[in-house]
């Protein structure tokens, strides 16, 4: 099986479709991967910063939000660090794999902010953000063999879930 025809391929460049073609560099290395190990180790690193930009968009929102909803702020800060230990613990796969986890950084100029939201607007996406990464987390799981990485991924699926949960429960509370 060519690299760029395996599930993981498929997976990473699900993720570049749902993250705007921020990790277009990323699926490009996976499909010029010599190994599966390789394309773990890209995939997970992708995925790495997936997280990362979660926190600083969470972060963000939880500033916003200080005066309209504080409970939303509340939930978007605790979220954003929930988001900070799926980092690391996506981290610490990558390690699994003899692969150094430090992030590769490069440079994209300026950072742009989200534009601001309404508490509604800003739970609708946090809500469909979690569930593109819970989709994306059950498509590839069963694609690692080693039982600890399954069950961090699992980990962080469920916790992705009580973010939904928490989510639906503040909806209702915006006018």
């Amino acid at each position: 099986m060519d690299s760029y025809e395996h599930p993981l391929c498929t997976a990473i460049w699900r993720l570049s479709q749902a993250t705007s073609g921020i990790y277009y560099t990323m699926t490009t290395q996976i499909i010029q991967a010599k190994s599966i190990k390789s394309e773990a180790v890209v995939f997970l690193g992708a995925l790495r910063s997936g997280f990362l930009s979660a926190v600083s968009t969470y972060l963000h929102q939880s500033l916003t939000m200080e005066d309209t909803l504080p409970q939303l702020a509340d939930l978007l800060s605790d979220m954003a660090e929930t988001e900070i230990a799926h980092y690391h613990a996506i981290g610490g796969c990558i390690a699994a794999f003899g692969a150094d986890p430090t992030p590769v950084v490069q440079s994209r100029g300026a950072v742009s902010l989200p534009p601001l939201q309404s508490p509604k607007e800003i739970i609708r996406n946090g809500i469909s953000e979690c569930r593109r990464v819970i989709a994306l987390l059950n498509s590839i799981t069963g694609f690692f063999c080693d039982s600890e990485i399954c069950d961090i991924l699992k980990a962080i699926t469920a916790t992705e879930e009580s973010h939904i949960e928490a989510l639906f429960g503040l909806y209702g509370e915006c006018s």
